[in-house]
């Protein structure tokens, strides 16, 4: 019964990327490495599944880095909207917002009196 697990070198592979590496690299190449990991996770659970698998941890670990690599995007895609924020027109939205936060803060004080 034993022999049944055999390790699957492909399902197994060791994908994991430390968060610095990861932000080196461009969104096309962080996107690739998504789809990458994420057919590894596919394998990886329909061995679990067969009971082929002989390190059911390797499933949670591939996970955990399929979530780096979406932080990661994540992170890319808010730093480009900064910029495009600081170099549009859009730069005046928040301070519009906290005009309206101080209004609404000043009459609460003043229902308060």
């Amino acid at each position: 019964m034993a022999d049944k697990k055999t390790t699957s070198k492909k399902a197994e592979k060791k994908v994991t990327n430390s968060v610095a590496d990861l932000r080196a690299k461009s969104a096309d190449e962080l996107q690739k490495l998504l789809a990458v990991a994420r057919k590894d996770l596919l394998e990886m659970q329909k061995s679990l599944k067969a009971n082929e698998l002989a390190n059911p941890r390797a499933v949670t670990k591939a996970r955990r880095e399929i979530a780096r690599i979406l932080t990661v995007m994540h992170e890319v895609i808010a730093r480009n909207e900064v910029t495009k924020q600081s170099s549009g027109k859009d730069l005046d939205r928040h301070a519009d917002k906290s005009a309206r936060d101080d209004k609404t803060a000043s009459k609460k004080r003043e229902e308060k009196e």
